[in-house]
């Protein structure tokens, strides 16, 4: 079963800290994560790559030792990142990004690419939705 992990600091991989304030946002919401897990249960895998990150990090368990953990962290934090580009082009350039933004488009990718289980979860902890993007250049 769930329960966080003693170390939750990921490395800032291609100038990503929108991301990793993100995860550690919403790993931080101990009933979230608690309910997504139990509903897990009835997901068959594969799960979708993100939402499989997502959850591989969530579930990396404070019972490693230390060095397994951050390992373990850190390489999910760079696959997390590495397949952003599924979620949004823009994101897996390697560019300051919005964390607002960024959590809201990857809580409505999971919403999508996994509706059975986080549909339910999301809609009891999460509401909201984006109702315009804007582009700014310098």
């Amino acid at each position: 079963m769930w329960k966080p992990a003693k170390v939750h600091l990921y490395r800032n991989i291609n100038n990503c800290c929108y991301v990793n304030s993100t995860l550690r946002s919403l790993y931080s919401l101990e009933d979230f994560c608690f309910d997504l897990e139990t509903s897990l249960v009835d997901v068959q895998a594969p799960l979708p790559i993100l939402f499989d990150f997502f959850v591989k990090l969530m579930r990396v368990s404070e019972d490693d030792d230390e060095e397994e953990l951050v390992d373990d962290l850190h390489w999910y934090v760079f696959r997390f990142i590495e397949n952003l580009h599924l979620l949004d082009v823009t994101f897996g350039e390697g560019g300051q990004q919005d964390a607002s933004e960024f959590c809201v488009r990857l809580l409505n990718h999971f919403s999508e690419t996994v509706p059975a289980v986080i549909a339910t979860v999301l809609r009891t902890y999460f509401e909201g939705s984006i109702l315009q993007t804007l582009i700014c250049q310098k």
